[in-house]
């Protein structure tokens, strides 16, 4: 009997574990990037990437505390299903600044997610005229091995009224050293509001929490975080990151998602 209750609490433990993971993003600077091969790692034909039909929100307020202004406040909805994923991100990263942003990416073969990415800029400068910026991005995210993926997002930013466009690019891959932890590494190249370089950091996944320790290229940056994995697919995270000139930014983040039925 004492064996065949603790066969229960462990079995509710795993169901309390499993129903609380909610989708994973990387944030890139301002970019919040979907983690869309999660379960890479697991055969195709024993799982897909998407394991369900999801509704989610995210929520996410960002402020330097030395020189007291805000980074960014963003909030993300998303849908998602076994074969694609689309969301519409709102951020007000300044004052009289906003962005809005539409993504939509599709799950083609076992190793290969492609999406689209289109968005508006509209920033006020000092003399009140705003000025609004199309962006247009492509991504890409391969699988080379049952432990490695490929990442690539390629940006555009076109000023209308000038003959200047702007490019961008990021480069990244996701390593899973363990069952728990992750180690991903990016280059970044001319994207708005992110020094290029290489930078990276050390994701451990501990089914109730989850913490990261990276860093960011010259001016320097060191981040830390945590985030917990709470009842009802609810995750509330906060990261610290130490910059060279600016000092400490805080991001604090909160994401609710509904799992949905399907046949």
């Amino acid at each position: 009997m004492r064996n065949y209750l603790l066969h229960f609490i462990c079995q509710g433990m795993m169901i309390y574990i499993s129903n609380s993971q909610t989708l994973d993003y990387q944030r890139i600077g301002n970019q919040i990037m979907p983690l869309l091969g999660k379960n890479y790692a697991i055969p195709t034909k024993q799982i897909s990437p998407f394991k369900q039909s999801s509704f989610g929100i995210l929520l996410q307020e960002a402020q330097w505390l030395d020189v007291k202004t805000r980074q960014t406040a963003d909030i993300l909805i998303y849908f998602k299903d076994k074969n694609q994923y689309f969301s519409i991100l709102y951020a007000n990263p300044y004052l009289k600044n906003q962005e809005i942003e539409i993504a939509y990416f599709k799950h083609l073969s076992s190793f290969f997610i492609t999406g689209i990415e289109m968005g508006n800029k509209r920033q006020t400068f000092i003399n009140d005229i705003p000025i609004n910026t199309v962006v247009l991005a492509l991504n890409g995210l391969v699988t080379i091995k049952s432990t490695h993926q490929i990442f690539v997002k390629f940006e555009k930013e076109v000023f209308p009224g000038t003959l200047k466009d702007k490019y961008g690019l990021i480069i990244g891959v996701d390593n899973k050293i363990n069952e728990s932890l992750h180690l991903n590494l990016c280059y970044t190249y001319n994207i708005e509001r992110i020094n290029r370089g290489l930078r990276g950091n050390i994701k451990g996944n501990f089914k109730l929490f989850e913490g990261e320790i990276g860093w960011e290229p010259l001016p320097y940056s060191i981040s830390g975080g945590i985030a917990f994995n709470l009842p009802k697919s609810c995750k509330f995270g906060l990261t610290l990151r130490n910059h060279q000139w600016l000092g400490i930014l805080t991001s604090v983040y909160v994401q609710k998602q509904w799992n949905l039925k399907t046949k």
